[in-house]
């Protein structure tokens, strides 16, 4: 448990008279600002660093909700959280810590890694996804290899010449 007074010095602020309002919070909380806080909260739930609850099916891998197809040559080498109807092709390879929402497909040949995908995305043949957050309804052409650390807009098409939204650290 984090306790405020050791951040705040309240005392000092109300002698200014600047107004001051805080909780105390007993359980896991994160600001999710910033893209980076953003990615390591989902972390924080896949390695289950927070107590949350989780309306999917536990597996071997990680979670999946219902209507989950993983193809027999798939490998999921991690942990991974997929979302209701997610599509799994055939020697796709998810690794690390991975997060797809609903209705996305991640077809054949393609790798994720330490990544999340939003909802109704689609990533094409043969694409590499690396340590970035890939924006609900995009679609990433075949044979695309995303830059690491990259935020990708919603609805956007991604070819290899496309630029992300923003890259994070």
């Amino acid at each position: 448990k984090i306790r405020s007074e050791k951040y705040i010095n309240k005392q000092k602020l109300m002698s200014k008279n600047i107004p001051l309002q805080a909780i105390d919070i007993n359980a896991y909380w994160a600001d999710i600002g910033t893209l980076k806080q953003y990615h390591q909260s989902i972390r924080d739930a896949l390695l289950g660093r927070v107590t949350i609850e989780i309306n999917a099916e536990r597996t071997k891998f990680g979670y999946k909700e219902k209507g989950v197809l993983i193809d027999k040559d798939a490998k999921i080498q991690g942990t991974a959280y997929l979302g209701q109807n997610v599509k799994i092709g055939s020697r796709v390879v998810l690794e690390g810590l991975v997060y797809i929402e609903k209705n996305s497909v991640i077809e054949e040949g393609s790798y994720i890694n330490n990544s999340v995908i939003w909802a109704d995305s689609v990533i094409g043949k043969n694409v590499k996804v690396i340590n970035s957050i890939v924006g609900n309804n995009c679609k990433v052409n075949e044979g695309t290899e995303m830059i690491a650390n990259s935020v990708w807009a919603p609805k956007t098409l991604i070819k290899s010449d496309t630029k992300p939204a923003f890259i994070f650290n």
